[in-house]
């Protein structure tokens, strides 16, 4: 009876207190649902997207190009959603820690570390996600392929210190880089779009989905370390408990990847348009002359 009365009340307070973002233990790292839900959603949305513009440009064969407009945003598109789902396998593992009663493991080889490799995975792709992200806004542009050649070496970079801190165990450290890479190429982006004026279309929509990944970075860049710990360590944290910042970034991340799809969509049907008329102007050119020809050889 007396174990039953204790477990009732041990269920009673659990359900008192509401599941935390960061968990003893676990400082630093959300263990929440909603992150890596979140991040499974950007999964989604960004495989699906990279497939359909794939397909579209399977079709244009002898249009698109590899660094032309829909081939860069279909490789942002995957690198975004295939990063993110590394990186929600990890917190999910992290998930199950917690309900295990575990402890994280933060160096390799210590016990419940298998949630490194998904992480190093996730820090491999996501930072050449934001490069691709910014190549689109230069091929949106109609900036040189050296631009976007550049854009990708300097991701590169960003990837190699990154797997250096995650391999030297340095892994509260690493991470960092990726979210302010991110920042970097999304405002430097939200500029490239403007350089062939304000009527290109699908501006307004590229343009908000380059803003909505400034915004969903500066969210978790502003957040003050005191937010991602829990309980009275939380007081100059200036988000309620119950405010997932991290799936707030997420969410915005996935809809920004909408907008990309939508204004890159508008501008890549236009140019296709405007080139297969003037394919169609040049089939006429060189089939003039001939016409005339047959026609002042007939007999009337």
């Amino acid at each position: 009876m007396a174990a039953a009365a204790a477990a009732a009340a041990e269920a009673g307070s659990g359900m008192e207190i509401p599941r935390r973002l960061y968990e003893h233990g676990f400082e630093g790292w959300d263990v929440s649902q909603g992150c890596y839900v979140t991040d499974y959603l950007i999964m989604a949305v960004g495989i699906a997207c990279a497939l359909i513009a794939h397909e579209k440009v399977r079709r244009a064969t002898s249009w698109a190009t590899l660094w032309g407009l829909m081939c860069q945003f279909s490789i942002f598109s995957l690198l975004q959603g295939v990063g993110a789902g590394f990186r929600g396998v990890a917190h999910h593992i992290l998930d199950t820690y917690l309900e295990d009663g575990a402890v994280m493991g933060r160096t390799w080889g210590a016990p419940h570390a298998e949630w490194l490799f998904a992480w190093l995975m996730a820090i491999i792709v996501l930072p050449l996600a934001s490069s691709a992200c910014l190549g689109t806004s230069l091929a949106y542009g109609e900036f040189g392929i050296g631009w976007i050649q550049l854009v990708k070496f300097l991701g590169l970079l960003v990837v190699v210190l990154e797997m250096f801190l995650c391999l030297s165990n340095q892994i509260d450290s690493s991470g960092a880089l990726t979210v302010y890479w991110g920042i970097i190429t999304s405002s430097i982006a939200c500029f490239a779009v403007f350089r062939r004026g304000c009527k290109v279309p699908g501006l307004c929509m590229i343009f908000l989905g380059t803003l909505m990944r400034v915004v969903g970075y500066m969210v978790l860049v502003t957040a003050p370390a005191s937010c991602k710990t829990s309980g009275i360590y939380r007081v100059n944290c200036p988000y309620p408990e119950e405010f997932n910042h991290n799936a707030f970034c997420h969410l915005l991340i996935a809809a920004s990847v909408l907008a990309f799809y939508c204004g890159v969509d508008a501008k890549y049907t236009r140019d296709q348009e405007i080139a297969n008329w003037e394919l169609l102007q040049a089939a006429q050119k060189s089939k003039s002359p001939q016409a005339t020809n047959r026609m002042c050889a007939l007999a009337w």
